[in-house]
């Protein structure tokens, strides 16, 4: 997949919500997105929320969005308490 790549590293947590959604948005509008986690010491559920709603804004605006490192680390842990297991697939109304 050609297109940006964001890596995500430390703790990140609601605070960093904002910064991270518009990055987030302009990679997306720009092209296709990578995003690593696997530097990923700490984040919560706001942090999902806006994986979770990239992949529904790049569905909507018909780009790839791959995440990777989602099945270990923190991220992991944070989706096996959140009941997710996973993140899903992009579509839906509402994005970033």
């Amino acid at each position: 997949m050609d297109g940006g790549v964001i890596e995500l590293s430390g703790d990140l947590r609601a605070g960093a919500a904002a910064e991270l959604r518009d990055r987030l948005r302009a990679a997306l509008e720009a092209g296709d997105l990578r995003v690593g986690t696997a530097g990923l010491t700490g984040v919560d559920c706001a942090i999902v929320q806006l994986l979770v709603a990239a992949g529904r804004t790049a569905a909507q605006l018909d780009r790839n969005l791959q995440i990777e490192g989602v099945a270990q680390g923190a991220l992991a842990a944070m989706l096996d308490r959140l009941a997710i297991g996973t993140l899903p697939a992009g579509g839906g109304a509402s994005g970033i």
